[in-house]
Parts: C-alpha cells; sequence; structure tokens
C-alpha cells in the first residue's frame, strides 16, 4: 500500500522531472514539451511523474513567450 504525501517516483522520473523543470524555468519550452510529450507517453509512468508533468506544461503554456497551446499536443 502506498503511503500519501510520499515520493512514489524512482531517480530516472524524479532525474526527467528536475530537467524538464529548469528547462520551463530557463525558456527552453520546445525542449521542455518534448521531453513533457515523451515522458507521459511512458507506459509504466507514476501517477506522481505524470501530475509533475501536467504541472510543467501548465506552467509552461502561463509563461510569457511559450507555445501556442496547439502546438503542444
Amino acid at each position: 500500500m502506498a503511503l500519501r504525501g510520499r515520493d512514489r517516483r524512482g531517480p530516472r522520473e524524479r532525474a526527467r522531472v528536475n530537467q524538464i523543470i529548469r528547462l520551463v524555468d530557463t525558456g527552453h519550452f520546445k525542449v521542455a514539451e518534448a521531453g513533457i510529450a515523451t515522458g507521459l507517453a511512458a507506459p509504466s509512468l507514476a501517477a506522481d511523474t505524470r501530475a509533475a508533468l501536467l504541472f510543467e506544461r501548465e506552467r509552461m503554456l502561463a509563461a510569457p513567450g511559450s507555445l501556442p497551446i496547439s502546438m503542444t499536443f
């Protein structure tokens, strides 16, 4: 049984999310979106990682100079 509030992501998934956070922070939206799309397509993606990637996508779309929504799907 999984504990609430506990990070269920493995080291690889944490590293992927951290890299995407850095890309979004520095305005590299196209590369970040590619990483998000690749991550979301992974069949064994942890729910925590999926939520984090979707959050970064939303954060990126709200940022000035971000990609138009039609380019992200």
